[in-house]
């Protein structure tokens, strides 16, 4: 749970977590709001989303990140870019991509950092775009995110953008 460890919450540690809880400190954390829907951590677009609404709850309870990772693999090869056109701020980006990742703290699922310096209380959200490229470049991203601990920023299959205000 990401939010979770953002306040300092330890689900393996409850004496820990109760500490955190009875000190009554306050957190400050940005408010994100996609498709009439509020996020506090991250938000996506095309095959994240995808991965998430195809992975069967049976396989996830069972088999954790394998049943994840099966499923990216899955519906790479099943589902074709999407075509996006975002407006961030003063620009616009557009085009044929796997998806869009909207990072409000420096953590994605399984402890994954997609993108540097992330500041979960100064009112901007953090933009990955990835770009439609070859199969292996995709897959040489997801690796190197994945496996290697790497953040998208820099990488030519993925674009990263500070944004005040998307639509």
């Amino acid at each position: 749970n990401v939010i979770a460890r953002y306040a300092g919450l330890d689900d393996r540690h409850y004496s820990t977590s109760c500490d955190v809880a009875a000190a009554g400190k306050v957190l400050t954390i940005d408010l994100g709001l996609m498709d009439g829907r509020y996020f506090l951590a991250t938000a996506g677009a095309g095959i994240d989303a995808q991965v998430a609404l195809n992975l069967d709850p049976w396989w996830k309870q069972r088999l954790g990140k394998i049943a994840f990772v099966t499923e990216f693999f899955r519906s790479m090869l099943m589902q074709e870019p999407s075509v996006f056109r975002v407006s961030i701020d003063d620009q616009v980006i557009e085009g044929p991509m796997w998806g869009v990742l909207i990072c409000n703290t420096n953590e994605f699922t399984w402890r994954l950092h997609p993108v540097p310096d992330v500041r979960e209380d100064d009112g901007l959200l953090d933009v990955v775009f990835i770009h439609r490229q070859g199969f292996l470049d995709f897959l040489d991203l997801a690796v190197r995110m994945f496996f290697a601990g790497e953040t998208a920023a820099g990488h030519p299959t993925a674009t990263v953008v500070r944004a005040g205000r998307m639509h």
